[in-house]
């Protein structure tokens, strides 16, 4: 098991410019009590951080405090969204004539902010799971961030982390993950070498379908530092409401995902048999597994199979009785979604294919949901097509 190291942050804070991420962006530390009289009412450790909800509040502090704990972080940041998290972490280390590697199919959401970044002069190059070894060619001296997610958005594909730490901790580039789709019950990234792992907090972790919100976590308090004051100044905080309501469903967070992992693994044994589906792909299928990832309790409930005709992809999702569609993941109900006409129909049809990604790809959500009964809804389908 490989934890992050961090990096040599000290002058992040102080202006000097022997460490270059320190040099990245200036983002000043908002801290209350410097905006408040020396008063004990408010300068008070228990008081500096919650005079203000976009500060802090009890309730958002007790989520980060669980949420540290199951992603064995030190440090971490309660966001409205998963996207507020990403965005924020990038815009806290990035300026214009810098650059960022990110691994391709990524999340639509991802590469629709990755664009912005690219129109605000912020230069980008991409890899894939299968040409992590030409990360390294990739890299000069612009390079500030490597990207990746645990698990790709949508195709389903494990991303080596402990292959692409060790580049990035060679070049002393940070490396953040998004670990939405493995969940921290499965893998938890800052253990094998990232130094950010961000959550779509909406999907496993809350699990009831019934919040949007989204939290970044390290073991650098120097970075850490860095992302809450971007929070705080464009004010992308979560809610105390939305954090009670994710506490509650973090509870359950580990009977939940052992029926996710089942049902992810069974339902794409029996698809990978049908002959009417091209390819599925989902970690249980694949014999080689990055090192990182061979002690997974599973793999969740994320699917990507894809059709040999559109048609019959269409018909599917709307056909299978226990199969809701829509877009979102990671809930106790199992939803099915066509990713070209949803979370990736902003990406040209050529990004689509260079990425993977089909216009007969369907995306599955295994929820909570017996496997039988699962298996006999999607049977049923497949059946008359």
């Amino acid at each position: 098991m490989k934890r992050s190291r961090g990096f040599n942050t000290e002058a992040v804070h102080a202006g000097e410019s022997s460490n270059r991420f320190a040099d990245a962006v200036t983002v000043p530390v908002f801290q209350t009590s410097n905006f408040l009289m020396n008063d004990e009412k408010y300068s008070s450790p228990d008081n500096v951080n919650n005079v203000y909800t976009r500060l802090g509040n009890p309730t958002i502090g007790a989520l980060v405090e669980k949420l540290n704990a199951l992603c064995n972080a030190s440090f971490g940041v309660f966001f409205s969204s998963g996207m507020g998290a990403i965005s924020a972490v990038l815009g806290s280390f990035l300026k214009k004539e810098d650059s960022i590697l990110f691994c391709r199919p990524i999340y639509g959401g991802t590469s629709a902010l990755l664009d912005e970044f690219r129109h605000a002069g912020i230069r980008m190059d991409s890899f894939t799971p299968s040409s992590i070894d030409r990360i390294t060619s990739l890299i000069d001296h612009t390079t500030r961030i490597i990207y990746t997610e645990t698990l790709t958005n949508p195709s389903s594909q494990l991303v080596d982390i402990e292959k692409i730490a060790t580049i990035a901790e060679s070049h002393n580039i940070l490396l953040v993950v998004d670990n939405t789709f493995l969940s921290p019950y499965n893998f938890t990234a800052l253990d094998h070498g990232a130094h950010i792992e961000v959550h779509s907090l909406s999907k496993y972790i809350n699990g009831h379908s019934d919040v949007v919100a989204g939290y970044a976590c390290t073991n650098d308090q120097a970075v850490y530092e860095r992302v809450r004051s971007m929070m705080t100044m464009i004010g992308s905080n979560g809610n105390p409401a939305d954090a009670f309501l994710v506490m509650r469903g973090a509870k359950t967070l580990g009977l939940r995902m052992q029926a996710h992992n089942t049902n992810g693994e069974v339902i794409a044994r029996f698809l990978s048999s049908s002959p009417v589906i091209k390819c599925v792909q989902h970690p249980s299928l694949v014999k080689d597994l990055p090192a990182c990832y061979r002690n997974c309790p599973g793999y969740g409930g994320m699917i990507y199979l894809e059709f040999f005709r559109e048609e019959d992809a269409m018909k599917f999702i709307r056909s299978a009785k226990l199969l809701t569609e829509a877009t979102s993941l990671g809930g106790v109900e199992s939803l099915v979604t066509m990713p070209s006409l949803t979370s990736h129909s902003s990406s040209a049809r050529d990004d689509l294919t260079e990425a993977g990604i089909s216009s007969s790809g369907v995306r599955l959500s295994l929820g909570v949901e017996d496997s039988e009964d699962l298996l006999k809804s999607i049977s049923e389908v497949l059946s008359v097509l």
